[in-house]
């Protein structure tokens, strides 16, 4: 989760100094994206803490952090995209 947060942060910090990359960087953001879905589906969400016995209150707050980090990655992502677009709009 690290990684990607740090190269969303990277990429949305970028965006708008950068306009002949903006390909890329619309193509990278689409990557981490769906990478962080990944993670969200297979590496938090499958995470079930119904049948833990000693732990779980921790295993819950843990998941619930990360699902939080991951939906600041969602909404960098997001505002990124929409800044781009926005920015290829003005330049037309």
């Amino acid at each position: 989760v690290v990684a990607v947060e740090e190269r969303v942060k990277q990429l949305a910090a970028v965006a708008s100094e950068s306009e002949e990359h903006r390909g890329q960087i619309r193509t990278e953001l689409a990557q981490l994206e769906a990478k962080a879905h990944k993670l969200e589906c297979e590496g938090v969400d499958n995470v079930y803490t119904g049948e833990l016995e000693s732990g779980k209150a921790e295993a819950k707050d843990v998941k619930r952090v990360l699902l939080s980090r991951l939906e600041q990655i969602f909404e960098v992502v997001d505002q990124t995209f929409k800044q781009l677009k926005a920015e290829e709009k003005a330049a037309a």
